[in-house]
């Protein structure tokens, strides 16, 4: 999405498979959109989406921290439903313990992988 000075202010990174499933794997909004206009975004990705021919659209989200806990409220506020089936992760090796989960930001950038 560009405004009206075509400088880009929202930008979606999405991929379809074959069997006509569409990923949303990393969503990025400039600081100046509000939560009504990203909605509005969000909705305007899905539709056309569907249009095309996709028959579900999947995206992770997480709460793990504001900002995710943040883009859930955003998601959900276009009509995305939340269904936080959880996911298994390897994050660290086992005998480095002093690591922490909550020192980390996971993108969605890689997370389905090119279908």
């Amino acid at each position: 999405f560009k405004n009206k000075k075509s400088e880009i202010i929202a930008l979606f990174e999405t991929n379809t498979s074959d069997k006509n499933i569409t990923y949303i794997n990393q969503s990025s909004f400039s600081a100046e959109i509000t939560d009504i206009d990203r909605a509005k975004m969000i909705r305007m990705i899905t539709n056309h989406v569907f249009k095309k021919g996709t028959i579900m659209v999947r995206n992770w989200l997480f709460e793990t921290n504001e900002l995710n806990k943040s883009e859930v409220v955003c998601f959900g506020n276009a009509g995305i439903f939340h269904l936080k089936r959880g996911i298994g992760l390897v994050w660290k090796k086992l005998d480095e313990t002093n690591l922490s989960a909550f020192d980390f930001y996971l993108s969605r950038i890689a997370s389905q992988g090119i279908v």
